[in-house]
């Protein structure tokens, strides 16, 4: 027998082991690493994934950056390949088309529900993506659209296209939501005017502005909270 074959063999009786075990025991008997490198024997043959499993996550930080890193990243780690970074992209897809079909089904009538199913859609999105959720009385959610990407709107255009799309849908609320480019949590003096400007727009048609939240890698926050954080911080310094 040649080394090339014993090394199949050595591989494929250790996949089976792992596959075995996490048939038993589930996720959480692995690290993040071993779950990276299960992952990679469906598109690596006949090799030791572990190596490049461990790279993987040193290149791009940790699980959750590595789920949501582009293509051409995911390809910068020796022995990923196109075909393994659309293996990852993929999981990471169906986990967002899960969260985000599964929050679409109930009302979003509660900060948890609302910034779970933002955090979900702005998963794979560039910064600087602008996003407008349209909903029913029932807080329902009727679409999600995007306004913009990567390019900046007046906010008289912002306005009126929101305005537009509520009323085409007959959407009863509208959330705003958006990212920036710093990845920066505090909105600017433009998101303030920005989110007055809409909230005029849609009362003076019988539709309101529940809020607008600003999306960063590891938050949600509603533009409400920060007014209240301030005038309170306001109210102190009196």
């Amino acid at each position: 027998m040649s080394n090339e074959t014993k090394d199949k063999a050595l591989h494929h009786g250790h996949r089976q082991r792992m596959m075995k075990k996490y048939e038993r025991l589930g996720s959480d008997a692995f690290e993040n690493h071993e779950l990276v490198e299960m992952l990679l024997f469906y598109g690596i043959a006949g090799k030791n994934t572990n190596d490049i499993a461990h790279q993987l996550l040193n290149d791009s930080g940790d699980i959750y950056h590595m789920l949501r890193s582009s293509i051409d990243k995911l390809t910068e780690t020796k022995g990923i390949g196109t075909k393994n970074a659309l293996l990852v992209k993929l999981c990471n897809d169906i986990v967002r088309a899960s969260e985000m079909s599964n929050l679409s089904s109930v009302p979003l009538d509660n900060e948890y529900r609302r910034q779970r199913y933002i955090t979900a859609w702005y998963a794979n999105q560039e910064s600087s993506t602008v996003m407008a959720m349209f909903l029913t009385k029932k807080l329902m959610l009727i679409e999600s659209v995007l306004l913009s990407q990567g390019r900046k709107r007046r906010c008289s255009d912002y306005s009126a296209v929101v305005l537009e799309t509520a009323q085409k849908l007959e959407a009863s609320y509208v959330i705003l939501t958006h990212n920036h480019s710093d990845n920066c949590p505090e909105p600017s003096d433009n998101d303030i005017y920005l989110t007055g400007d809409i909230r005029v727009t849609l009362a003076k048609n019988g539709i309101s502005l529940l809020d607008h939240y600003i999306v960063t890698d590891h938050d949600c926050s509603p533009l409400s909270q920060y007014d209240a954080r301030r005038s309170l911080f306001n109210e102190k310094e009196l």
